[in-house]
């Protein structure tokens, strides 16, 4: 898989601290593709969460403040907990002031950061953005797409205002949103007419992920009360011929969570063209396969996006083994960098990321082997066991 290099827009390094897990997250390399690995708990997700709630922060905010109220993607109903093991208050009891979260971006040389601070009376934050390159998030249209994964399909949708329609984006409800964002991949007037349209581009990007899906559209503004979406896999074809798609294809909200998650991560890609799209773990609902393809077509999608980057947390050892040379991999462990490049590379070939000792045994059946190694808590938390018959099978990390 080969990217373009996107040099003269590209963000180099960001840096996250006092967020979650996040004490201090010093320069976290980006390329055109990032992914960032690491066990539960390690800072993944509270690397792109915070990326996206200062950059909508930094959008929103009027005079240097934002309150709640404006705020339109809150990882926690009690933002004040979301300092790192603190409280995130503008001064502590003893009148001091306290540690603000801190995101800085980098470009090259050039700097640039948002730094968000609690308003007294839980009102909301006080935001300072600092820099040219911080203030490229300082603009109406949503700068960062985040993805959490989607935990269901509205019944219904209706057409949303613009304001309205960003803002529920924005929050990373996208299963809300999901068919507006499909209709205003094919118009931005929100119409299609009384007849419903094919989603092309669409199709053609998802369908690098999920072979020969494809995607429809329909809202009449003069007759529809809510939006209609349909899709399309090979696997729902029956009859002779089997070309009537008008027939075989079913309502989106039947869609399977792997399909519904890689739609979506396209839909925000066409509708927002982000600077940054944040994806959290998107191989959870996706087989083996489809998440290599998955990789290949974020590639194939940053070529005809060249101001987008692409940040992934993920498990997949599959997603970081067919990921390009340029793509940037990144090992949290603590809420730190532990490492990167190539020495990841290897470890997540070999299963053994979080493993100091790789252990073969030439016994198929290695639970008496682990049954040993258990006794010593502080050693079996270290060790990964490889079955293999002879030194010409033992495996070389790649697979």
């Amino acid at each position: 898989m080969v990217f373009l290099e996107k040099n003269n827009v590209m963000i180099s390094h960001i840096s996250v601290e006092n967020f979650m897990r996040l004490e201090n997250c010093q320069e976290i390399p980006l390329g055109p593709l990032t992914l960032l690995v690491g066990q539960n708990g390690s800072g993944k997700s509270s690397v792109l969460k915070a990326i996206h709630w200062a950059s909508r922060c930094a959008s929103l905010a009027q005079a240097k403040k934002l309150s709640v109220e404006l705020m339109d993607f809150v990882p926690s109903v009690d933002f004040r907990l979301l300092a790192h093991r603190s409280t995130l208050q503008g001064r502590d009891r003893g009148g001091s002031s306290t540690k603000p979260v801190i995101v800085t971006f980098r470009r090259d040389v050039e700097t640039g950061s948002i730094k968000l601070k609690s308003l007294g009376n839980n009102a909301g934050v006080s935001v300072e953005v600092e820099g040219n390159v911080a203030a490229d998030f300082v603009k109406e249209e949503p700068q960062t797409a985040y993805i959490p994964g989607l935990a269901g399909l509205a019944e219904h949708e209706t057409i949303l205002a613009a304001p309205v329609f960003r803002r529920k984006a924005a929050s990373g409800d996208g299963g809300s949103v999901l068919r507006q964002m499909l209709l205003n991949t094919h118009s931005d007037e929100m119409n299609t007419g009384p007849e419903g349209v094919e989603l092309n581009r669409l199709s053609e990007l998802v369908g690098q992920v999920i072979p020969g899906v494809r995607f429809w559209v329909k809202f009449d503004q003069r007759r529809d009360a809510f939006i209609q979406a349909w899709f399309y896999t090979p696997d729902m074809k029956y009859g002779v011929g089997g070309s009537n798609y008008a027939t075989m294809r079913r309502p989106l909200e039947m869609a399977g969570t792997g399909l519904l998650q890689v739609t979506q991560i396209f839909a925000y890609l066409l509708t927002f063209r982000p600077r940054l799209l944040l994806i959290d773990e998107p191989d959870a609902h996706l087989h083996q396969s489809s998440q290599e393809r998955l990789v290949s077509a974020l590639g194939a999608a940053l070529r005809s996006f060249p101001e987008t980057q692409i940040m992934v947390s993920t498990h997949s050892p599959r997603i970081v083994r067919v990921a390009g040379q340029l793509t940037k991999v990144v090992w949290l462990e603590n809420g730190a960098i532990r490492g990167q490049g190539a020495e990841v590379r290897e470890r997540m070939g070999w299963g053994a990321l979080d493993k100091d000792i790789v252990l073969f045994s030439e016994d198929d059946n290695t639970e008496y082997l682990q049954s040993i190694i258990d006794q010593w808590p502080h050693l079996a938390h270290r060790t990964v066991i490889w079955p293999c018959f002879g030194v010409s099978s033992i495996p070389d990390g790649e697979r």
